[in-house]
Order: structure tokens, then sequence, then C-alpha cells
């Protein structure tokens, strides 16, 4: 049933249109300042979708994409900007809540966790490095289909 909660709520595609202290977040992401720089230029769109029981997320940035496939509350691998995170996804309270901690990477020691959250056709991710050591925000605009 959360599955499909999820899908009536999320599902879609989503073109982000405005970001707040994202740089910082691809900063402790270790991503070299040319592709910072040109990630900051860019408005990624975002897919969801569902394959049964699995949510089917699908992040493109011009010509390329990355997908990831996963059941929601149970722990996954993905890559993110290059590194191996281990991720879980919850959905509660009509939100999406995804907590994940490098695997590969000892430098980046601190938790990710981001929060999506829906108003209206917009949605909010919210993404908190840490113990609050770094707060960023990315909105996105649904596509109409």
């Amino acid at each position: 049933m959360a599955h499909q909660d999820f899908i009536e709520k999320f599902g879609g595609k989503w073109k982000q249109e405005k970001t707040e202290n994202f740089e910082e977040y691809f900063k402790i992401m270790d991503l070299n300042i040319i592709l910072r720089k040109l990630m900051m230029k860019v408005s990624p769109t975002e897919e969801y979708k569902l394959d049964g029981d699995y949510v089917v997320t699908i992040n493109s940035v011009g010509p390329t994409s990355n997908q990831n496939k996963f059941k929601l509350n149970e722990e996954f691998e993905e890559e993110r900007m290059g590194k191996k995170m281990k991720s879980l996804c919850r959905f509660e309270d009509g939100k999406l809540i995804i907590t994940s901690t490098s695997v590969d990477n000892p430098a980046i020691k601190p938790q990710t966790v981001t929060i999506e959250k829906i108003t209206d056709d917009q949605t909010l991710t919210t993404i908190v490095v840490g113990d609050n050591d770094l707060v960023c925000k990315r909105y996105f605009k649904r596509v109409p289909e």
C-alpha cells in the first residue's frame, strides 16, 4: 500500500527550478570544481515510477541519466556523483525520507538525510548533512504529461 500511496503523490517527472546552498553539498561530496560549476548551471529532471514492488527513480541531466531501483524500507546500494552510498528510503507522512552513508569514501563521513515533500505541484528537497553541518534545498516543479 505504501508504494501505491507514494506513486500517487510523487509519480511522474519533476524539473529542478532552483537550489539553495547546493554547491556546498557538491564540495562535501568531493566533486571537483569544474563539475561543481557545471552542475550548478543545469536543471536536472527526476522521474518516479513503480516496477512491481520496486520504486524506480531516473535522474537526468542533459543526455546522461542515472537510474536507481529499490524497495521502500529496505537498504540498498546506489551510486551518487561517482560515490557508492548505502541508502534506506521510507515514505512517511506523505514525505520521502532517504538516509544515506558513504560506502567507499571515508572522507565523506557524515550521514545525509534527504527529505522530499510535495506542496501543490512543487517538490521541496531538503538535504541535511551530518548534525545540521550543512542544509541545502532543491525545488522541483511537476512536468505536465
